[in-house]
């Protein structure tokens, strides 16, 4: 369970947007909500800084205060405010840190790619600094409400730690929510030796080799979908996507995109395997995800924890499969 949540806030309608979602879910998890203002710079360039930058005084006692009284007589949760001076990644990682949070909340814009926006730019930038899960919420449009809870979950796996942290963290949203988990695991084919058909386009496979993939990945998810549903009563579908044979080279976050889409998911839970590749996943699948479907996007780190369903020893066996997803 997510014990305090953080909401970083920059004094505009678009920052804002995530409070209501995130306080559903402190009041779901029990948590306490952290509202946090930082004033002062977000980025390299002065020109945005100044495009972006308010009274953070005037917002903090003629909005933000007020917000967090009623969240507080209306929810009844736990909410703390605090406006602060500093370079804002920076400060906001110190935060988080300090009062051990253990998720962010932003929303973003995903049409216009949520790298182009003061959330886009403040959350990659974040995920350098801390290593607690970033929960990004899609605004279809400006005063549009944003769900705080999931009905279809999404994971992508590939066999890896790190991805299943993301696992972990999605059986947290899960739990609370009795959300439905889809884990997937993505196959790219093995090309046969003798390829008379790669001048049309056209690639052909070794049939049995990537029949044996296919089934070794269904067994990867199907034990993991086990292993959680012995623990506890959760909803766990399994699938196994084969990249198609006429188009091998398909970009990874095109495919995921499409069955988060396909499979009325509305999050998806990724793993940035580890801070220095954070930038590398969410400026291809994460953004990709964002732009091309109505889905959140939970980012994590790529820890498991030693109590975790997703732990080593609680694990089916890995099968060996290469280049998947």
């Amino acid at each position: 369970m997510f014990e305090r949540i953080m909401v970083p806030l920059n004094g505009l309608a678009s920052a804002e947007a995530a409070v209501a979602p995130a306080a559903a879910m402190a009041r779901t998890h029990g948590a306490e909500l952290h509202l946090v203002l930082v004033d002062g710079p977000s980025r390299l360039d002065p020109m945005s800084d100044e495009f972006f930058r308010v009274d953070c005084a005037a917002y903090r006692d003629g909005q933000m205060q007020p917000l967090a009284d009623n969240l507080r007589h209306d929810l009844g949760i736990a909410v703390t405010t605090a406006m602060l001076a500093g370079p804002v990644v920076a400060t906001l990682a110190h935060y988080a840190s300090a009062v051990h949070a253990d998720l962010i909340v932003m929303a973003t814009h995903g049409r216009v790619g949520w790298r182009r926006a003061w959330v886009g730019s403040v959350a990659d930038d974040l995920m350098h600094e801390v290593t607690i899960p970033l929960l990004l919420l899609r605004i279809e449009s400006e005063g549009a409400a944003v769900p705080g809870s999931f009905r279809r979950i999404l994971v992508p796996l590939d066999g890896s730690d790190a991805a299943a942290a993301a696992l972990d963290q999605a059986c947290t949203v899960a739990r609370a929510g009795k959300s439905a988990l889809i884990l997937v695991r993505v196959v790219t084919p093995i090309p046969a030796e003798v390829n008379l058909a790669a001048t049309a386009g056209v690639v052909l496979t070794d049939t049995e080799a990537t029949q044996r993939l296919v089934d070794e990945a269904q067994q990867y998810v199907d034990g993991l979908a086990d292993a959680l549903r012995s623990r506890e009563p959760m909803r766990v579908e399994t699938l196994v996507e084969l990249v198609p044979v006429i188009a091998p080279l398909s970009p990874v976050a095109s495919i995921i995109a499409t069955l988060a889409r396909e499979l009325r998911a509305d999050l998806v839970a990724l793993t940035t395997h580890g801070r220095g590749a954070s930038r590398l996943l969410v400026g291809s699948v994460g953004d990709k995800v964002l732009h091309d479907t109505h889905c959140a996007l939970l980012i994590c780190h790529g820890r498991v924890s030693a109590t975790s369903p997703m732990a080593k020893d609680a694990r089916p066996a890995q099968a060996t499969i290469p280049n998947p997803v």
